[in-house]
C-alpha cells in the first residue's frame, strides 16, 4: 500500500475544490473522491442537520463544518480509522469551496440588519429595545419565513414563547411551550440545528451565556424551500446579539437589586437609631427588607436571655399578619432557634436533598429558598 496515496488524494481534491462553483461541480468532486479513495457505493452531498445528524442516515456522514450540508458515504463493510480520518479531511476541504464561501455570506439586508442590532445593543442595553428592532427587520431579512424567540427558564427547564416574528409580529405574554427532543440537544450542546428533511425546514439557533443556553431562535421555512447557507451565518450573528443583550439586561437587574438591597440596609439601620417604640420600627424593618428581597415570608426573632425564649412580635406570610407563640432556644424542630443557638446563618441551596441541622426538618424536605441570619 503506497502511504502516500492519501496525501496525493487530498492534494487532488484541494485542486478540483478551488473551481467549484456550482453544487454540482462540487457533487462531481466529492462523487469521485468517496469512489476512489475510500471505495464507497453512494455518496451525497446532502443539506442536513449541523449539530443533530442522523446515525442511521449513511454508514459515514460528516459536515461540511457550518455550511449545512454533509459528506454522506454509503458502503457494506464499515470504515476503518484511517479512512474516516481521510474522509473527515476531505470534509473539511469540500467546506472551503468557492460555491459555499458565496452562499454562506449574508445577504446586504441581512448586514444591514446587523448593523442596526449591534448599535441598539451598544446604546439601549435592554433585551426589549434589540427585539423591537429585530421584528421590524425580520420579515424583509428572511422572506417567507416566521420566528419563533423563546427564553430559556433552567431553573423550572420551561421554554417559553418571547415573540414571534416574520409577517405577523406578535410579542408577549410569555407562554410555556414543551421542549421537543430536537430543542432539547439544542440546549444541551449549545450549537445551531439545520433541519432540512423535517417538514416544514427549520433552523434552531441557541443564545448562549457563559455557554449557558439562555433562548432559542426558531425559524420555519415554507415546504420545500432550501435552507440558504447564508441564513445560518446571519442568524447565528444575530442570536450572538441577543445573547449580549439578555446579559446586558440581566446584569442591569441585578445591580439595580444590589443598589435597593444597600439603599434598604441603610434605612433599616437608620431606623434601629430612632427613639421610637420597638413596634414601630420592627414594622417599618420589615416593610423594607419584604420590598427589597422580594420575600413572601419575614419575620424578626427577638431573644430573651433570661428566659432563653424567642418571641416573634411581627410575621408577614403572603401579606399577611400572622402570630407564632414564643418558642424555646432549645426547640429541636426550630431552625430559628438553631441560627440564634449556635450564632450562624442558614441559607438553601439548589440542592434537591437539601441538608438540615434540626430534627423537626429531615434531609431531603422540601424548603423554600431561606436566609436566616
Amino acid at each position: 500500500l503506497d502511504e502516500s496515496a492519501p496525501l496525493l488524494a487530498i492534494k487532488k481534491l484541494q485542486r478540483s475544490i478551488a473551481s467549484a462553483n456550482t453544487l454540482n461541480q462540487l457533487f462531481d468532486i466529492a462523487l469521485d473522491f468517496g469512489q476512489t479513495q475510500l471505495a464507497a457505493e453512494e455518496v451525497e452531498l446532502t443539506q442536513t442537520a449541523v449539530s443533530i445528524l442522523d446515525p442511521d442516515a449513511a454508514d459515514l456522514q460528516i459536515p461540511l463544518n457550518e455550511t449545512g450540508y454533509s459528506l454522506c458515504l454509503y458502503r457494506e463493510q464499515p470504515f476503518s480509522d484511517n479512512e474516516q480520518a481521510l474522509a473527515e479531511m476531505g470534509a473539511a476541504l469540500l467546506a472551503t469551496a468557492p460555491f459555499f464561501r458565496t452562499m454562506a455570506r449574508p445577504s446586504a439586508t441581512q448586514l444591514k440588519l446587523l448593523q442596526k442590532v449591534s448599535q441598539t445593543v451598544a446604546v439601549e442595553q435592554q433585551f426589549k429595545a434589540i427585539t423591537t428592532v429585530l421584528g421590524r427587520g425580520f420579515a424583509e431579512t428572511v422572506p417567507n419565513a416566521n420566528g419563533k424567540l423563546f427564553l430559556w427558564k433552567e431553573e423550572t427547564a420551561e421554554l417559553v414563547i418571547h415573540s414571534i416574528l416574520g409577517p405577523t409580529v406578535k410579542t408577549g405574554p410569555l407562554l410555556p411551550i414543551n421542549v421537543d427532543a430536537i430543542m432539547a440537544q439544542v440546549i444541551e450542546s449549545g450549537e445551531t440545528a439545520v433541519l432540512t428533511t423535517q417538514s416544514p425546514p427549520q433552523l434552531i439557533v441557541p443564545a448562549t451565556i457563559k455557554d449557558k443556553v439562555v433562548a432559542l431562535l426558531q425559524v420555519t421555512y415554507p415546504h420545500g424551500v432550501q435552507i440558504p447557507p447564508g441564513d445560518i451565518t446571519f442568524l447565528e450573528l444575530l442570536v450572538g446579539y441577543l445573547g449580549i443583550a439578555l446579559n446586558n439586561t440581566r446584569l442591569l437587574g441585578q445591580a439595580w437589586q444590589r443598589t435597593n438591597q444597600l439603599e434598604t440596609i441603610y434605612r433599616v439601620t437608620d431606623s434601629t437609631l430612632a427613639l421610637q417604640p420597638l413596634e414601630t420600627t420592627l414594622t417599618a424593618i420589615q416593610e423594607r427588607l419584604m420590598s427589597a428581597f422580594n420575600a413572601s415570608t419575614c419575620y424578626v426573632a427577638l431573644y430573651d436571655g433570661d428566659s432563653q425564649t424567642l418571641i416573634f412580635p411581627w410575621i408577614i406570610r403572603h401579606r399577611e399578619r400572622v402570630t407564632q407563640e414564643p418558642i424555646s432556644i432549645l426547640d429541636d424542630n426550630s431552625l430559628v432557634a438553631w441560627v440564634i443557638a449556635n450564632n450562624q446563618p442558614f441559607i438553601t441551596t439548589d440542592s434537591e436533598a437539601e441538608a438540615t441541622p434540626v430534627k423537626g426538618i429531615p434531609l431531603g424536605e422540601s424548603l423554600p429558598r431561606s436566609i436566616i441570619i
